[in-house]
């Protein structure tokens, strides 16, 4: 992306929560976290580094849980695939090909040009689907 500016320290920051969070991070539990470790940040200081993240491919806006998590695989395409668990909140990323490709074809049926595209499917994690057995 040669418009877009560089990696700030600020927005590295913001990267660094992000990746740190073990689970999807809402940008206000980021604000929270910013102002712990710097003593001052604004929402719109939050909101423009994951804005800037989020272009860049380096992490995703996960839209049901209106929340960002840490891209987990190289940029392959516009079609990300997410496994939310509703029982602990874990989320996967998980590449696959075949679903985006699906997209995709359909899209093109209906001369629909897809900029991005994230599915998101809900259910539980092995770790709590054992336990429901």
């Amino acid at each position: 992306m040669a418009d877009q500016p560089a990696l700030t320290a600020l927005r590295r920051e913001v990267f660094d929560l992000v990746l740190a969070s073990k689970r999807p991070v809402k940008a206000y539990e980021l604000l929270a976290l910013l102002q712990q470790k710097r003593g001052r940040a604004t929402p719109p200081t939050v909101y423009r580094g994951l804005d800037y993240l989020t272009k860049s491919g380096l992490i995703h806006r996960i839209e049901s849980l209106n929340a960002y998590a840490a891209c987990a695989h190289a940029p392959a395409g516009p079609q990300h695939v997410f496994l939310i668990c509703e029982a602990c909140g874990d989320v996967a990323e998980i590449e696959s090909r075949d679903a985006g490709l699906a997209l995709v074809e359909a899209s093109q049926r209906r001369s629909f040009q897809v900029r991005q595209a994230a599915i998101e499917v809900r259910g539980a994690c092995r770790e709590c689907g054992a336990r429901d057995r």
